[in-house]
Parts: structure tokens; C-alpha cells; sequence
């Protein structure tokens, strides 16, 4: 172990540095909005990249106010979290 008197904590980053789960999140992006009958294109799932969760459910609820955006979020997360369990 290093021992450091000027550093205490480190940060991981781990998606997108250590986990390149883009493919994940675009097909996840894909069945949602399959699942959902929602038209939110590419250019859209592109925009999302890197925003807060927080973030994008308030823009889905103005975007689409009847789009039940909890469901369908909840929905893509889980679909990435399956695939990454499932090792793809």
C-alpha cells in the first residue's frame, strides 16, 4: 500500500472508463422506448449522456407529460443492469 501524506480519497469513474457500457444504454434506450411506444430519437439518447438522472426524468416529464417517466426509466436502468450481470 502507498502511503500519501497529500492524498486521502480517490474517485473512480468506472463508466465510460473502466465499463464502456454505451452499447448497453443505447440498446436499453431501444427496448424502453419499444416497451413504452415512445419515438425519442437517437440524437435525444445522445443529449442524455452523462446528465443526472434527476435531470433527465424532468426533461422526459416535459417532453413527454404523458409518458409515464418513472416506469420507463426505471425500465432502461434495469435493462443495463440485467445485461451487466449477465456479462455482455
Amino acid at each position: 500500500m502507498i502511503k500519501s501524506k497529500t492524498m486521502r480519497a480517490f474517485i473512480f469513474d468506472m463508466d465510460g472508463v473502466i465499463f464502456d457500457t454505451e452499447l448497453l444504454w443505447k440498446l436499453a434506450f431501444e427496448k424502453a422506448n419499444k416497451r413504452f411506444n415512445v419515438t425519442l430519437n437517437e440524437e435525444y439518447r445522445i443529449s442524455i449522456c452523462g446528465k443526472n438522472e434527476m435531470v433527465i426524468r424532468n426533461e422526459l416529464k416535459s417532453i413527454l407529460p404523458s409518458l409515464d417517466v418513472e416506469a420507463y426509466r426505471n425500465y432502461t436502468i434495469q435493462s443495463v443492469n440485467n445485461d451487466l450481470s449477465d456479462g455482455k
